[in-house]
């Protein structure tokens, strides 16, 4: 029986060869294929309706030296804004916005009580017309080269934030999303990007990307861009951001060419101020995640200088886990007639994330409740201490591998080089 082929192994198969067939000067324009690949995801026996795990970058913390490369790039290069841009002056292709096409119908009653069990809310401006969530991924209309994706690793229904944006996204609204990390928003902006470009003719020699997303950290920049790897079929993928001593890399990927870009605002102005990115004038579809970090991280100006390099018509996606005035100020200046979608309540914790306090005196009396509670934390799975500073981080890290294997430890914080990092990260 070893020799039997998985069926949805030979479907990916043929997918990867059909890509590499189809693969001329332009892209055919993306067709919404529905019904035949419903009884293929039949036949291969794997359910897709059942709630999904979320894939949003797990948290990360804001480490020093995000904030040191900005004052040092600040301090070094003046950091000035990007000179205007005079957007009468460059001639704009015409690009595709909308390819959501409803497969049901919804009273605004049904809409409603939709929205209700999917704990969402959704804000309308006067005169806008309401987009229903979907249910099921096959509802959002995704090609046959998506669903396989989303099959093959292992998401079977969108989450609250996907059933909402997708349909919203894929509609060519701009969109302001106020959910928690761990909701599934990275998802709800990276599939609705995909068909964006695959409906967009290939890049040529000198051309800069068609999809830009901004984030405050390297490591969510580096988290995005792996996630956004699983899904990017034939687009290339640049991840740029300091720190990582890989400089050369992340150049060669954009001389080469790349439909994404994912970037911290610093390294993305370096970047375009050397002219290692010509220019924006390809870019369409545009995504500003933990807006609320990134303007804690004193970005705003950065991020409004950018925008202003990208033509006016495009597409724009803002994600939060908190909506402050001075966001809504940005959303309202750089987003166009927005949608904004609340899931749960702004600010509130994960319901997903069970809190449980216990204060204790001392310092001893922490490491006597962590030795006794650590077997029963560890039953369940991988463990995340934090602690208030870096030299607290290293002690407790060395006692715990003073245990012998029982505990094995890795420490993380500002002082670790970037390697070790992400090494701490990966293991």
């Amino acid at each position: 029986m070893d020799d039997e082929i998985d069926p949805l192994d030979a479907f990916m198969a043929g997918i990867e060869a059909q890509v590499v067939q189809e693969r001329t000067v332009h892209r055919a324009p993306a067709v919404m294929e529905r019904c035949s690949f419903e009884e293929e995801v039949k036949e291969s026996k794997i359910a897709i309706g059942k709630a999904a795990t979320a894939t949003d970058p797990q948290p990360t913390q804001v480490f020093e030296e995000d904030v040191e490369e900005w004052n040092r790039v600040n301090k070094n290069q003046d950091m000035e804004e990007l000179a205007p841009l005079d957007h009468s002056t460059v001639s704009y292709e015409s690009f595709r916005k909308v390819f959501y096409k409803p497969t049901t119908t919804h009273t605004a009653s049904e809409v409603s009580q939709l929205r209700r069990e999917l704990d969402t809310r959704v804000e309308l401006r006067p005169g806008d017309a309401d987009v229903a969530p979907i249910q099921s991924f096959m509802q959002a209309g995704f090609s046959r080269q998506i669903l396989a994706l989303l099959m093959k690793h292992g998401l079977e229904a969108p989450t609250p934030i996907q059933s909402q944006a997708f349909p919203l996204a894929m509609s060519g609204r701009d969109i302001i999303g106020i959910a928690q990390t761990g909701s599934g928003k990275t998802l709800a902006f990276l599939l609705p990007m995909m068909v964006h470009i695959m409906d967009q003719r290939f890049l040529e020699k000198d051309e800069g990307p068609i999809a830009v997303i901004l984030s405050p950290t390297r490591e969510l920049a580096h988290q995005i861009y792996i996630e956004a790897k699983k899904f990017s079929m034939d687009a290339n993928c640049a991840a740029i951001y300091g720190g990582a001593g890989n400089k050369w890399d992340q150049i060669q990927s954009i001389r080469k060419g790349s439909e994404i870009v994912v970037a911290t605002p610093g390294r993305l102005m370096e970047h375009l101020r050397k002219r290692v990115i010509k220019n924006l004038h390809r870019v369409t579809y545009v995504v500003l995640d933990e807006a609320d970090r990134m303007f804690e991280m004193g970005f705003e100006s950065q991020l409004r200088s950018i925008l202003g390099q990208i033509r006016p018509d495009r597409q724009t996606l803002l994600f939060s886990a908190t909506f402050r005035r001075r966001i809504e100020m940005l959303a309202r200046d750089v987003l166009t007639n927005p949608v904004k979608i609340i899931v749960g309540t702004v600010g509130q914790a994960n319901d997903e994330i069970k809190q449980v306090a216990v204060v204790l005196p001392t310092k001893e009396a922490k490491w006597n409740w962590l030795l006794h509670t650590l077997p029963e934390l560890t039953e369940e799975g991988k463990l995340l201490i934090f602690i208030g500073s870096k030299a607290g981080v290293d002690q407790l890290a060395a006692s715990l591998n003073g245990l012998g294997d029982v505990y094995p430890c890795v420490s993380l914080h500002g002082d670790k080089s970037q390697f070790d990092r992400a090494d701490a990260l990966r293991r």
